[in-house]
């Protein structure tokens, strides 16, 4: 499992970009390009990419679970991604990194 942490320059461009389609299109709107642009982006490092979601597990079983789980599989909505981008954004923020306590255990 990784931390997920992005550029300011990529969550920002991100929050900039969905608030574009929303002027457009809503927040409740499901973009393919904001999509392609987060989640569709990882499976690139994994070969072969024999599903959109090989960068979910190492063992194919568990991607195989995972696409067959109806909760899973839904495009969020540019709300969603607004959320996300920002979050990600604050998150990766030098002032918030070290505010994070450095002694939490696993």
């Amino acid at each position: 499992m990784g931390t997920g942490q992005q550029l300011q320059l990529l969550t920002g461009s991100g929050i900039a970009l969905a608030e574009i389609i929303k002027l457009f299109r809503g927040l409740d709107y499901r973009s393919k390009l904001l999509e392609e642009l987060s989640t569709g982006s990882l499976n690139r490092n994994f070969k072969p990419n024999r599903t959109r979601s090989n960068w979910i597990n190492h063992d194919p079983r568990e991607v195989v679970k995972y696409l067959a789980d109806p909760y899973q599989q839904f495009r969020p909505t540019v709300n969603m991604y607004r959320g996300i981008f920002n979050l990600s954004h604050f998150a990766n923020k030098k002032k918030s990194v070290q505010a994070m306590p450095h002694d939490l255990s696993l």
